[in-house]
């Protein structure tokens, strides 16, 4: 007979872990051990358990600090000597032949995984079935894993509890599936085990006993925010490791249940975090911003920040992601740790509904966050993006919130690539092409917002300041500098290279990076247009273009040195770092820039850089020693011509001699005096 392992992990069940472990005791199957992991307990859990196995040989008692329960279950895991495991949590009880019944039915089918259902029992003694899975095996008693899981989702009963289920041992040690999350662990790791089992089937009697208790995790009315964190998070980690197709028929099919699964978690963390900010009065700050590809770029890592910056804070942070034009309906997510709203796009069919349909669209928003909200909580409403000066003013008359907005860019600078002295001529003078008439209107709009509405106006550079209170009149109580944070670096363990080896670059290879959306704001079309010109002369010259945009226009720029210039696509921030590190170059050519991020996060590894001259980017190069200034000829001709025969220079100086001019590392230092944080405590004191 093979073994089977219970594991029993147990936190503060001193009333309930007699019935527990006598009710595995008593099992008639025999050959069992039981590992007993106690997470920290201080109410007598522990030495309850260690009371048992002094008479019990096949008992095991494990003891460790308090880390939560999916770490109880990883440590269950690894102590775990038996064929095959059976979780029982420490205040439930299991009946005397449930052992036997799933290791026959285990036996009989050859099956990874088989499932049986519940009785939960409430504390008054009433009991219910619960998480009976039996009608997806109507057709048939034994399914692979995927189409198990598949007819789960489509029946409404894929309930993720672990306990009170077999599972051959092997399934979690050859995927190596472990569970993760103070909350909500089971939901993280059951599809991973259905993907990966060959068979499964289920036995019809129910024989384990679910304890409903008030204070339990999953009982307890104070950790709904947690529990909603928890859920949004695993929904994102299915998004990334299980939203992925094969060829197959069958794997293409998993997917999409994987997707209709991972909506009700989002639902269902929704609904908990509805009930959370309904009920709770500690202050909050809602962080608006607008679904673009800036959000994975600039404003994305200053809302990370403020993420990162506001985790152990007395407030709490809810983004509201306006018009998102991915989605269909309202979505609940969580990014970097912080609850999120999506909210869809509303298109307009007719260019004069415009100004009309923008405000319903704000309106239809802030009525629903409103119903949400509490009247007596204290309210910040922070702004990222421009166009919702209506939604900010709704917060600000109906609940009285502080307003505050950041300046991440400014409409007339995309026209004019920053050009300040021809804003100043423009609003001087009468307005004579349509771009002047829209470009005066975004001004006055711009202006009014920031006087009339907002507490606080926060620069992100000392010239972006400068304009807010010479510009646009802003009084300097009112408006703030605060440079874009100092990245945090991910640990790049691997050498320059290893790095190398890794990606397919030869060691000999002379690389300059680029990062960033593919725009024409952003050089990236003259950078391209001067490599090549170096490029023919120095073979062993490379480019990596890293984001996502405009690639089918800078397809026709490349041609027709493909093989010299690779593109990346958006890829993650530690994929980022590693082709930073592998990089002996960067490169922000930008047009103009508001601050220059990531000029910022190329220079926190040491790698030099050269920039152009432009707004943010000509201050971080005079606070930063490794980076550099592009130089620009005095002359008096075409700034594209200018910028491409300056970026040529740069690269053949480069290319010929890798000299010292970009060859020195120094440490990034963009001081923020003061921080956003600071400013969220006196608002809401």
């Amino acid at each position: 007979m093979s073994k089977i392992s219970v594991l029993v992990p147990a936190y503060n069940t001193g009333l309930y872990i007699e019935k527990c472990i006598e009710s595995i005791q008593n099992q008639t199957y025999t050959n069992i051990d039981i590992i007993v992991v106690d997470d920290g307990s201080t109410d007598g859990t522990v030495e309850i358990a260690c009371h048992y196995a002094e008479s019990d040989a096949r008992i095991k008692v494990i003891s460790t600090i308090h880390k939560g329960v999916a770490e109880a279950r990883n440590e269950c895991l690894r102590n775990a000597t038996g064929d095959y495991i059976l979780f029982v949590d420490s205040d439930d009880w299991i009946a005397p032949s449930l052992c036997e019944n799933l290791y026959h039915e285990a036996k009989r089918t050859s099956a990874d995984i088989v499932f049986s259902a519940m009785i939960s029992v409430s504390s008054d003694g009433t009991e219910v079935l619960f998480g009976d899975r039996s009608i997806a095996f109507q057709d048939t008693e034994l399914l692979t894993g995927p189409d198990c899981f598949i007819r789960m989702v489509d029946a409404g009963c894929a309930y993720p509890m672990v306990a009170g289920n077999l599972y051959r041992k092997s399934l979690f040690e050859k995927n190596d599936i472990v569970f993760k999350g103070e909350y909500h662990e089971d939901e993280y790791s059951f599809p991973f085990l259905l993907k990966n089992a060959e068979k499964v089937c289920s036995i019809a009697e129910p024989q384990y006993y679910y304890r409903q208790r008030p204070k339990s995790i999953m009982n307890c009315d104070s950790n709904f925010k947690e529990r909603a964190v928890a859920l949004g998070e695993i929904a994102s980690q299915f998004e990334k490791d299980l939203l992925t197709c094969d060829a197959s028929l069958i794997h293409r099919r998993f997917v999409s249940g994987v997707s209709r699964h991972t909506s009700i978690i989002k639902k269902k963390a929704r609904a908990l975090y509805d009930t959370y900010i309904a009920n709770s009065d500690r202050p909050l700050v809602l962080l608006l911003t607008e679904k673009s590809i800036s959000s994975n770029y600039g404003i994305g890592t200053y809302l990370r920040y403020i993420a990162e910056s506001s985790t152990d804070s007395p407030w709490d942070c809810l983004q509201i992601e306006l018009n998102a034009y991915d989605k269909s309906e309202q979505e609940f997510s969580v990014k970097d740790g912080v609850p999120c709203y999506t909210f869809p796009a509303r298109r307009v069919v007719y260019s004069y509904e415009k100004d009309d349909c923008i405000k319903k669209y704000q309106y239809c928003v802030f009525s629903y966050l409103a119903s949400r909200l509490g009247n007596s909580r204290k309210l910040i409403c922070h702004v990222n993006a421009y166009g919702y000066d209506y939604i900010a003013f709704l917060f600000k008359t109906r609940f009285e919130a502080r307003i505050i907005f950041t300046v991440h860019y400014m409409d007339w600078a995309f026209r004019l690539n920053g050009n300040r002295d021809q804003l100043e001529h423009i609003l001087k003078a009468p307005a004579i092409t349509p771009e002047e008439t829209l470009i005066k209107e975004a001004f006055t709009k711009e202006r009014l917002f920031f006087n009339d509405c907002c507490d606080y106006v926060i620069a992100i550079a000392k010239h972006s300041y400068d304009t807010l209170h010479q510009l646009y009149n802003i009084p300097r109580e009112k408006l703030l500098l605060i440079y874009n944070s100092t990245p945090n670096s991910p640990n790049i363990s691997l050498s320059k290279v290893s790095l190398r080896d890794k990606y397919g670059f030869a060691q000999t290879d002379k690389i300059v990076i680029f990062a960033g959306r593919i725009d024409w704001g952003k050089g990236i079309f003259e950078l391209v247009q001067a490599f090549k010109q170096v490029a023919v002369n120095n073979a062993d010259l490379k480019l990596i273009i890293a984001g996502d945009g405009a690639y089918s226009s800078l397809y026709t720029h490349i041609k027709p040195m493909w093989s010299r210039i690779l593109l990346t696509g958006y890829v993650d921030k530690e994929t980022l770092f590693e082709l930073y590190s592998l990089s002996d170059l960067g490169i922000v050519p930008s047009l103009h820039e508001e601050f220059g991020y990531v000029a910022v996060e190329m220079a926190s590894v040491g790698l030099p850089v050269v920039v152009n001259p432009k707004g943010g980017l000509k201050e971080i190069a005079h606070k930063i020693s490794s980076v550099t200034i592009l130089n620009h000829d005095e002359l008096n001709h075409d700034e594209e011509c200018d910028l491409i025969d300056s970026i040529s220079k740069a690269l053949t100086t480069f290319s010929t001699s890798l000299c010292k001019e970009y060859h020195h590392k120094s440490s990034v230092i963009m001081s923020n005096d003061l921080e956003i944080t600071y400013v969220y405590h006196n608002l809401f004191h």
